[in-house]
């Protein structure tokens, strides 16, 4: 699974990670292939640190440990959190895994003290950390989507008026407003985040079956463990091999990444030359050098692509998980680096767009100018004269007068009176209206006014960021002291 640029080479570790022993050859480096790439261990570092500096806080508050002892510990952890954020990892090249490697580091700082942290289990010190980890990510995508639907109400506010072609099979349909494109698309990341809201409910209870010590003489304390890290509470529901919350925020990331990328894909069409409704300044597009006029929307090509990569750590995920029994697996370790990506790319793809929407230019003339409701009216009114029994080269011709007509006195078909109609043909009576389309500016969202539309939007996406914010959560204030 792991590249050979992924892994440490050395002369210690054990199939089992917790225990360091001599050995021989290329045996290490096989062993050590089993356990995490060094990128997935990176991103669990931190929340190990975090997970042990609480795990030392409730063996103090339960007894097990002096306060002297717990002052130590907590001392050297976050001795070891700040060498970590100055580029300097508490792992070398012996370490089998993380969890070896920040008991040996505590050890040397703090000394036999430090053996209480070698009593977790991995196993559940592992479960733990991935649950604080996926969580933290989730309040990230939260701030991602937020910054992101704001930028998209913040378009439509500014595009209230324009008028732009409809297109059903890229043909062109009734008009709409611009403005409405851009809340159909915050609704959509809304619902997104209604959909993350409701994981992030669930991953934000403890269960009381990982990041414990089951050594200890009497229940370990999950109530204050739960506390102080930030979870909402505790739970029995799930266990240590549980995945599933793994599962489902893949799942959600690739419904925002279907999302972002068929927002991409329409405005890609638009700026082809085709149609040329908008267009990237250039500091957003790339040159050829055999062709310096051309202008390549490559970002927005990314941004649309990108979703296949969610498709298919997902499809990973699932194959992965699929046959896992009820107790832990090592499979389970193995999904860990395809969640990376996901959570990875989860954010770049929220970023760039946030960063890519702004910046769009919108040739909004043009796009009023194709929005004539007389290219869906052209049809229909040839519809109503052969229903009268004209021939269609014969209602093609009357039409065809009717719009240069109508172009030159600058009027739309549903605008022309009962006598105008008549000059072209006495067949056209006054049921010819019931076959033309027009537009109504006041009630172009599902029935509602685009203004009520627009405040129920914006009150959602107010609550959303309450929401984001109470729920925010900072377990490394613990190992910083700042809590």
């Amino acid at each position: 699974m792991n590249s050979n640029s992924d892994t440490r080479q050395g002369k210690a570790g054990t199939a089992g990670g917790r225990a360091a022993q001599s050995l021989s050859g290329p045996t290490f480096e096989q062993i050590r292939k089993f356990w995490h790439p060094l990128s997935v261990e990176n991103a669990l570092a931190p929340y190990q640190i975090a997970s042990s500096l609480a795990y030392v806080q409730v063996l103090m508050h339960m007894g097990e440990l002096s306060q002297d002892e717990a002052a130590r510990l907590t001392e050297g952890l976050r001795q070891i959190y700040r060498e970590l954020l100055s580029g300097t990892s508490f792992l070398n090249d012996n370490d089998p895994d993380i969890y070896t490697g920040l008991a040996r580091r505590l050890s040397e700082l703090c000394g036999e003290t430090a053996g209480c942290i070698s009593r977790r289990s991995s196993v559940e010190s592992l479960a733990l950390d991935v649950r604080l980890w996926v969580r933290d990510r989730l309040v990230s995508a939260f701030r991602g989507l937020i910054e992101l639907r704001q930028v998209l109400l913040r378009l439509a506010a500014e595009h209230e008026e324009v008028l732009m072609p409809g297109h059903a099979h890229l043909q062109p349909t009734r008009p709409q407003l611009l403005s409405l494109f851009f809340m159909g698309s915050e609704s959509r990341l809304h619902r997104d985040f209604n959909r993350m809201e409701e994981l992030f409910e669930r991953l934000n209870m403890l269960p009381k079956s990982i990041g414990g010590d089951a050594q200890l003489e009497r229940e370990f304390d999950y109530d204050v463990l739960s506390r102080l890290l930030k979870f909402q509470g505790t739970t029995h529901v799930a266990f240590a091999g549980d995945g599933d919350y793994l599962l489902e925020f893949a799942s959600l990331a690739a419904i925002t990444g279907v999302h972002l990328s068929q927002l991409a894909s329409e405005l890609l069409i638009w700026s082809s030359h085709e149609f040329g409704y908008v267009r990237l300044p250039r500091a957003f597009v790339f040159r050829e050098q055999r062709f310096p006029a051309r202008r390549n929307p490559e970002i927005l090509e990314a941004l649309r692509s990108r979703s296949a990569l969610f498709a298919g750590r997902l499809a990973e995920l699932l194959s992965i998980m699929k046959g896992i029994p009820l107790g832990y697996s090592h499979e389970a370790n193995e999904a860990l680096p395809a969640v990376l990506d996901v959570v990875t790319n989860l954010d770049f793809v929220l970023e760039l767009s946030s960063v890519v929407l702004p910046a769009l230019v919108f040739d909004t003339k043009k796009m009023s100018d194709a929005a004539q409701l007389d290219l869906e009216n052209r049809g229909n009114v040839i519809d109503y004269l052969i229903e009268k029994d004209f021939p269609q080269e014969k209602a093609t011709a009357i039409v065809e007068h009717l719009l240069t007509y109508t172009k030159e006195r600058r009027k739309h078909l549903a605008d022309l009176a009962p006598a105008e109609w008549q000059e072209f043909s006495p067949a056209f009576e006054t049921d010819i209206y019931k076959f033309l389309t027009s537009y109504d500016r006041q009630e172009p969202y599902a029935g509602a006014s685009l203004a009520e539309a627009f405040r129920s939007a914006t009150k959602q996406l107010d609550e959303d960021n309450q929401f984001a914010n109470c729920f925010s959560v900072d377990v490394f204030a613990l190992v910083t002291g700042e809590d």
